[in-house]
């Protein structure tokens, strides 16, 4: 190796110590006054805590995408932002442009070294290969607060190998666009003006006590149960297309594998539009009549 080969590595090192050992009293001298120097924080359970504070005045749009994690949306908070547990600092960024914000929890290597939160492009930090590491065995998650206060008009989560709920979100002209692949998606409580498309492979979707002006539900190798209790029969259409499928509707078996219940657009509430492969299909609602 070469003599200027031997120096620069010998200054790497020298530097990479340096910023170990600066890190390292930085982080005493801000745990001595109760400051961390890391976004991230450890709570009493150990969990390594990541919140991210979202404008509720300014957020119109919200884009998820992650994999090998539980997803929780979540409304009526007394404040907007999101929870990451048990993330390492490199395995996710946070992207903010206008009232657009981006949440990406697929990301590593060089990418991930790069934040731009804050509007621009900035370099994370090599303090970051020193902050704390989740424990062995605590479990990821993430959870999603939203408040009724919330400007949001487009949530899109895609997830890949997870569980999905939303629940309790009572907030209005909020289009919902939700992909789970190898996972559980459920929505329960979830109240809109606008329209909500779920597509489910390789796993379950369950709706109840939701509303909104069109369901579009797409699912592959499961089951879809659908609750539309809470709307009055004649107020809601119904087309159901099923691929070896089975189709059930107020206990009644539908051989012919499709649902068509047509409501004049003048009274009409929702429309719920299913595509299912391979699945099961149950909707229940108030309809006393016995399909045949």
């Amino acid at each position: 190796m070469k003599p200027t080969s031997l120096i620069f590595l010998a200054l790497a090192a020298v530097l990479l110590f340096t910023g170990w050992f600066t890190c390292s009293i930085a982080s005493s001298m801000a745990d001595a006054q109760g400051v961390s120097i890391y976004e991230q924080t450890r709570n009493k359970k150990g969990d390594i805590v990541y919140a991210y504070n979202l404008s509720d005045h300014k957020l119109s749009k919200l884009t998820l995408n992650f994999s090998d994690v539980n997803v929780t949306i979540v409304g009526s908070a007394k404040k907007s932002y999101v929870e990451l547990k048990n993330f390492d600092p490199y395995d996710y960024s946070t992207t903010l442009s206008g009232g657009s914000v981006t949440v990406d929890g697929t990301v590593s290597g060089l990418s991930s070294f790069l934040d731009m939160s804050g509007g621009g492009l900035k370099f994370k930090g090599l303090r970051y290969f020193f902050a704390d590491k989740p424990i062995k065995g605590h479990k990821r998650s993430v959870t999603i607060y939203l408040s009724d206060a919330s400007n949001l008009t487009n949530l899109t989560l895609t997830v890949k190998n997870g569980d999905v709920t939303l629940k309790n979100i009572w907030n209005e002209n909020v289009v919902y666009n939700v992909n789970v692949s190898e996972g559980d998606l459920t929505f329960n409580e979830v109240v809109t003006t606008a329209v909500i498309n779920a597509r489910v492979s390789a796993g379950n979707l369950t709706i109840g006590n939701t509303k909104a002006t069109s369901i579009n539900a797409t699912i592959v190798g499961g089951r879809t149960n659908v609750d539309a209790t809470n709307y009055a029969a004649e107020f809601v259409s119904y087309k159901v297309d099923t691929e070896n499928s089975t189709l059930n509707y107020n206990g009644a078996v539908i051989p012919e594998g499709q649902l068509k219940i047509v409501t004049p657009s003048d009274i009409r509430q929702c429309t719920l539009n299913v595509d299912a492969t391979d699945a099961t299909v149950t909707i229940v609602d108030n309809n006393t009549e016995v399909i045949q």
